[in-house]
Order: structure tokens, then sequence, then C-alpha cells
């Protein structure tokens, strides 16, 4: 993960960058539903609020009037209840697109991919 963040040329912190008020149109997620920017805005408050430390938006496709990204990184807290409600979220996403569960093996990061 610290080398997909590092060599990444179109990422950015995903609160600050959903949040940033012109007429771009910029989402997280599926496109069947279609997340919506404030979808998108609730889904990485969700990881915040259950104990991420940081919520990176990568791989950002970029049109003249959108900015979508299916990918996110999440960086884990130490804690192990709050690690366990990030899994909680991420989980049902990852078994949705035919990957297995993640367990807590003490993982920096965990990544979210909308199939």
């Amino acid at each position: 993960m610290q080398k997909t963040l590092a060599t990444t040329p179109r990422k950015a912190e995903a609160l600050t960058w959903l949040s940033i008020k012109d007429k771009i149109d910029r989402t997280v997620g599926k496109d069947d539903p279609i997340y919506t920017n404030a979808d998108s805005i609730r889904f990485v408050k969700s990881l915040y609020t259950a104990g991420a430390v940081k919520v990176i938006a990568v791989n950002i496709a970029v049109s003249p009037s959108s900015e979508d990204t299916r990918t996110l990184i999440v960086q884990m807290p130490k804690n192990g209840p709050q690690r366990q409600q990030i899994l909680n979220i991420i989980n049902p996403i990852a078994q949705a697109g035919g990957f297995e569960a993640d367990t807590d093996f003490g993982q920096t990061y965990e990544m979210i991919f909308w199939d």
C-alpha cells in the first residue's frame, strides 16, 4: 500500500477532495447504484467515525465535469475495536466484489475497491 501511495499521481485525502466547492462532481464508489457526492462524503465520514487515521482517494479519474475513484486506501488505527469497526464497513464491499473478507492481522492500511 505504501508503494501505491507513493507512486499514484492522482490521489488526495478523500474528505477534503470530495468537499471542494466548484462545478466538478466528485464521487467515490460504484456506478450501480451511483454514489452521489453526498453519499461519498457520508461514506468517508463513516470511516473516520469508525476510527480511520486517514482516508486517501487514489487513481482519481478526471473528466471535464467530474472526478471519481473506485479505490480508497484507509490508514488503520491502532485500537482493536476501531480496527474491527472499519473492517465491518470494508468487508461487505470486498465480498460484493467477489473478494474474501479481511481479518485484523495488524495491517497499517486497508484498501477499498468497488468492482
